[in-house]
């Protein structure tokens, strides 16, 4: 089953590649979607693929990579559009 994931996270993610973290991760489980800093400090990304992946990925998002401290994250599903094509980062 194909899932939709959308992920906000807080804390000590920007400038520290945190969003590279997340889109390295997604590749890795074929996830399709994008990642980008958002002006309120947090990181956003959204993520589409198989349901298997969810977990994994959800799970790295929250074990925060060197240099970066994740305070706070919430991740919900959202619909399964299919509207990816890679994972990318947004700059």
């Amino acid at each position: 089953m194909k899932v939709g994931l959308l992920a906000i996270v807080n804390g000590r993610v920007q400038g520290v590649g945190f969003r590279y973290f997340v889109c390295r991760k997604a590749r890795r489980l074929n996830l399709l979607g994008w990642v980008r800093n958002r002006p309120d400090g947090k990181v956003e990304a959204l993520a589409e693929g198989e349901q298997s992946a969810e977990k994994e990925w959800s799970l790295a998002i929250k074990k925060e990579p060197s240099g970066s401290r994740v305070e706070g994250w919430e991740i919900v599903r959202r619909p399964y559009t299919n509207s990816f094509n890679r994972f990318k980062v947004i700059q």
